[in-house]
């Protein structure tokens, strides 16, 4: 329940207003799950500030760069994706992928699945030469780190499938689109909304 997630996580700032480096870190945690609260509960606008002001208790804890701050940057890049703001939602995508790729190098879950969404940007972007080589590197990736029940590996293979379609290669969708219907069907059940 966001809403109740809200209120316990309000309760909680007050307590995390110290200036040592240890308090304006977990600050950032609390702003940066207020944040989630608030785009769960529609309110975009304050998502954003809050995600806003989870950076800035992050840069002031001198952890501007750690994969905790990453995560932040990721969503609120989604946030500002599905807001409409593709130049800034990039540039927040691709601070994120930055610090994984430093941090975990290019085959850890984080930075696979921030790969996948700057796929997804790019896709939304119309760039799918830019996009095609990220998708088939991170379906790869995610078959073998996940298997072939794995939901992100069946969305790869969606995009993938209508990339393929958007370039004619019907035969090829097809196939595509069959792998992501069995993915789907393995990982999330019969009845799952994306069937």
């Amino acid at each position: 329940d966001a809403k109740a997630a809200l209120a316990l996580l309000d309760e909680a700032v007050p307590l995390l207003q110290a200036d040592s480096a240890r308090a304006l870190d977990e600050l950032a945690g609390v702003l940066s799950y207020r944040a989630l609260a608030r785009k769960a509960l529609g309110d975009f606008a304050g998502a954003r500030v809050e995600f806003e002001n989870a950076l800035s208790a992050a840069q002031r804890a001198g952890t501007a760069d750690t994969p905790k701050t990453a995560a932040i940057h990721n969503n609120l890049a989604l946030l500002l994706r599905d807001r409409g703001e593709a130049r800034a939602a990039r540039a927040e995508i691709e601070r994120a992928l930055a610090i994984y790729r430093r941090e975990y190098g290019e085959n850890h879950y984080r930075t696979i699945g921030t790969t996948q969404n700057l796929a997804s940007m790019l896709l939304d972007g119309g760039d799918i030469a830019a996009a095609k080589p990220l998708l088939e590197r991170t379906a790869e990736q995610n078959l073998k780190l996940f298997g072939d029940g794995n939901s992100d590996y069946g969305n790869t293979q969606t995009m993938l499938g209508n990339i393929a379609r958007e370039e004619g290669r019907y035969d090829e969708s097809i196939a595509y689109h069959q792998r992501a219907e069995a993915t789907y069907r393995k990982g999330l059940g019969d009845h799952h909304p994306y069937l």
